[in-house]
């Protein structure tokens, strides 16, 4: 398996991948905020592919950068959307991918990441609940403690709730 930065030309199989991967009530959201912030070249967004030994993808992720205006000295993101192919699933892919992604992120001096899913997945990567209570999401969560953050420096978490802003892409009330 190789891990590399995603391009435009790999849209339509990260499209059908998410496709796979989701119930059909929800892969087309997320296939098109993934394909969203393949096309946002903005610094500090990147999106990840795993390929196996046929170039077939059989896993994704993107990050990008998330603002917090008040606190302009942090450098953050937002992992979204990850997805593994079903028949790839509990083999290391999405692992791979969140730990190279994480590893990149560390080396651009990112202080925080922020991510909205499941505690038990995320939380083996360190991500926890209590910390990101005081970082408000640009909108109401539907589930509120899938909303987690990961301290990459040893930066204490801020006494009272501060807004952040996510790129365009994640805009959307309906993903979270």
């Amino acid at each position: 398996m190789v891990i590399r930065p995603a391009s435009q030309h790999d849209k339509a199989d990260i499209e059908a991948l998410y496709r796979s991967a989701f119930p059909e009530e929800e892969w087309e959201k997320v296939a098109k905020l993934a394909t969203d912030l393949l096309d946002d070249d903005a610094q500090g967004s990147f999106s990840l592919v795993i390929d196996d030994e046929d170039d077939q993808i059989l896993g994704h992720v993107a990050f990008s950068e998330i603002t917090i205006p008040s606190e302009p000295e942090t450098h953050a993101a937002i992992l979204a959307p990850l997805a593994v192919h079903p028949d790839a699933q509990r083999q290391g892919v999405g692992t791979a991918l969140v730990n190279h992604g994480l590893d990149i992120l560390t080396e651009e001096e990112n202080n925080l990441v922020f991510v909205y899913g499941d505690p038990e997945y995320y939380g083996r990567f360190g991500f926890t609940v209590e910390p990101a209570e005081n970082f408000r999401p640009p909108y109401e969560l539907q589930f509120p403690k899938g909303w987690q953050v990961l301290a990459l420096t040893a930066e204490a978490p801020p006494e009272d709730p501060i807004d952040i802003t996510c790129a365009p892409a994640l805009q959307d009330p309906t993903l979270w």
